[in-house]
């Protein structure tokens, strides 16, 4: 049996329309997950990290304990703090110990963004055509993740594949959350 015609168009494009959805949601699921992947090899990279320092970082408590212990000692006087310091710790342990401790400083707030920004060329491969296929909405004035979001476009169709580290820092650090996307085709809601 066939459907006849006046009924057949509309119920291919709502079929279609229903696909779209679908199909819309599916990508943003997809994008989402590969996202939180990376953002979780990120955080385990970061904890590997720290483990694999926690002796090198304890060290240098230790050291921060035996200098403290010294410059705080009221029965050294200031002129001797240096000398007795000394005594303790040698100039050359000082030294390295310092070397050391710009190997392994983090950020005071160590969120692992360092780590998730090693996967930029991983996101370059597909990110463009996602964040092109998308118009982005919020309910905040001035979102930074919208602004973020625009800027990686402006990097995209302006042929630059690299973010200043600065910007890119401040992006991530001033992130906003509660937006919603549409498809550039209807401008419907998705979320």
């Amino acid at each position: 049996m066939q459907i006849p015609v006046e009924r057949r168009y509309p119920l291919l494009i709502a079929f279609l329309q229903q696909l779209l959805i679908e199909t819309t949601d599916e990508a943003i699921d997809l994008f989402i997950r590969c996202l939180s992947d990376a953002h979780s090899k990120a955080r385990r990279e970061l904890r590997d990290f720290r483990q694999k320092e926690a002796v090198a970082i304890n060290e240098k408590v230790m050291l921060l304990q035996q200098l403290g212990g010294v410059i705080l000692d009221p029965a050294v006087e200031d002129p001797a703090v240096r000398s007795d310091i000394f005594e303790c710790v040698s100039p050359e342990q000082l030294q390295a110990a310092l070397a050391d401790c710009e190997r392994i400083v983090r950020p005071a707030k160590d969120e692992s963004y360092d780590y998730f920004a090693n996967r930029y060329s991983y996101f370059r491969q597909f990110a463009p055509a996602f964040l092109s296929t998308f118009e982005f909405h919020s309910h905040r004035q001035d979102d930074p993740l919208l602004k973020a979001i625009n800027h990686i476009r402006e990097l995209d169709t302006g042929g630059q594949r690299q973010i200043q580290k600065t910007r890119l820092w401040s992006l991530l650090q001033r992130l906003g959350r509660n937006i919603s996307m549409t498809t550039r085709a209807d401008k419907t809601p998705l979320l």
